[in-house]
């Protein structure tokens, strides 16, 4: 298990890199975003 703030960090890294990909990828979840608790 990542630490709290570990997790949480990397959380945020990838969902601003998701929002980024957004546009081109309308469609289905991000290949390395993780499923939200």
């Amino acid at each position: 298990m990542l630490p709290k703030r570990l997790k949480f960090r990397l959380q945020a890294m990838i969902a601003s890199f998701s929002k980024e990909e957004g546009t081109s990828r309308p469609n289905g979840p991000h290949p390395f975003e993780f499923p939200q608790a």
